[in-house]
């Protein structure tokens, strides 16, 4: 493990947000007595900031965005910590810091919207409006953070353990060390999916390109993030190389190289200005394309457990 310590990071990223959700201890009597219901069997909430509202929502979609790209970028380590390796972690700090400007720029509109929205509480509630329930502006935007903590692999070798005699020290560092193999061949098995996952994809959906869909005048399609999602797939196999073998970076330039050459208008086939070939033409060299690359991720796709190691 000391050669992984050398090439690794854990990093955790924390979310936080003001709880918008609270249970009406009246409306809940008056429900169930209303309904002849047994109290502990009901349960009516309220929410102290109308769920609708466009500046709430904004917020937390671009905070569940942060925690997405930090879940796609890593790997799974242990319950509180995932990885990445030490020459992707800038751009992993890069693409998270670009996210927490744009949740900071969020929470001021909030802010700014919260005086009015406070205002509107008692119209939005009725009787259900309890001004006590309602902490102030600066405690509601501030209970919204993400908070980022980054460490390195532990070294258990240099732990002190005052105490126990060598034997019992020994065994415990041996079984930490084995622990920590483990989640690296777990994070293996994590980024074999990864890749497999994107390139069945890919695959299908360059193949199924124009295919009937079932009680439907459509047909089948796929979006332009087809082909720069097969990038950022590359992209991440390298930052979870913690091995450093040169077989998987191999393996990410493979994808670069034969899989995202071609935009994915250019795979649709759809109308590009300045292209004067003819609809007929355009449409069979998109279709011949298509065949292409959807060959060479097959090709990817049948080495890929050669190149992780996996047995089939």
């Amino acid at each position: 493990m000391s050669d992984i310590r050398e090439r690794a990071l854990l990093v955790k990223v924390s979310t936080a947000k003001f709880g918008t959700q609270r249970k009406d201890q009246a409306a809940t009597r008056q429900t169930a007595d209303d309904q002849n219901a047994e109290k502990a069997s009901v349960s009516v909430t309220k929410s102290l900031i109308p769920k609708n509202n466009p500046q709430l929502k904004a917020l937390v979609k671009q905070m569940s965005a942060v925690s997405n790209l930090f879940r796609f970028m890593t790997g799974p380590w242990d319950e509180n910590f995932r990885i990445i390796s030490a020459k992707k972690y800038g751009k992993l700090r890069e693409a998270l810091d670009a996210h927490l400007m744009t949740v900071e720029e969020l929470k001021d509109d909030l802010r700014q919207a919260l005086p009015a929205i406070l205002a509107d509480a008692p119209r939005h509630l009725g009787n259900m409006y309890d001004e006590n329930q309602y902490p102030d502006i600066d405690t509601i935007i501030d209970a919204f953070r993400i908070t980022i903590d980054t460490e390195v692999i532990p070294d258990r070798s240099k732990h002190i353990l005052v105490g126990l005699d060598d034997d019992r020290v020994e065994k415990l560092i041996s079984d930490a060390n084995s622990k920590d193999n483990q989640r690296a061949k777990e994070l293996h098995t994590h980024t074999h999916g990864v890749v497999s996952d994107a390139l069945t994809n890919m695959i299908s959906s360059l193949e199924n390109f124009g295919d009937g869909i079932e009680n439907s005048n459509r047909t089948k399609t796929f979006r332009d993030t087809l082909v720069s999602n097969m990038a950022d797939v590359a992209d991440v196999l390298k930052g979870l190389n913690i091995s450093n073998d040169p077989a998987l970076d191999k393996l990410a330039d493979d994808i670069i190289d034969n899989l995202t050459s071609a935009s994915a208008p250019i795979l649709r086939g759809d109308k590009i200005k300045g292209d004067n070939r003819t609809a007929e033409m355009i449409e069979k060299d998109a279709a011949d394309l298509r065949k292409e690359i959807s060959g060479k991720a097959k090709e990817i796709a049948d080495d890929l457990d050669g190149v992780f190691g996996i047995a089939s």
